[in-house]
């Protein structure tokens, strides 16, 4: 069973997204460390921050999550507007599920 939140609870959340939005409205990551700048051996602390392939460099790690596709976007239609044809791909759709 879940713990019930606490108004406490609530105002931490509030003062936490206060803070990433204030970072990141100045340009800077959401955390001090960033979304790579931690240790290697740990999750990045900062998972809310996309990386683009520019900044990528040889030996930094990234975190790729796979979710299971709705099942619309999986019919023909769904697969034209989100599957790889629709980024410029020429490739057939294969689920990793």
């Amino acid at each position: 069973m879940m713990a019930r939140t606490t108004r406490d609870d609530l105002i931490e959340l509030l003062q936490d997204w206060t803070y990433a939005a204030a970072r990141m409205s100045q340009g800077l990551d959401v955390s001090a460390t960033g979304a790579v700048g931690g240790s290697p051996d740990a999750p990045p602390d900062d998972t809310g921050e996309a990386l683009g392939t520019e900044i990528i460099r040889y030996g930094q790690r990234v975190t790729l999550i796979a979710l299971p596709a709705p099942p619309l976007f999986l019919t023909p239609k769904g697969l034209e507007q989100v599957g790889p044809p629709a980024f410029g791909y020429q490739i057939p759709f294969r689920s990793v599920f």
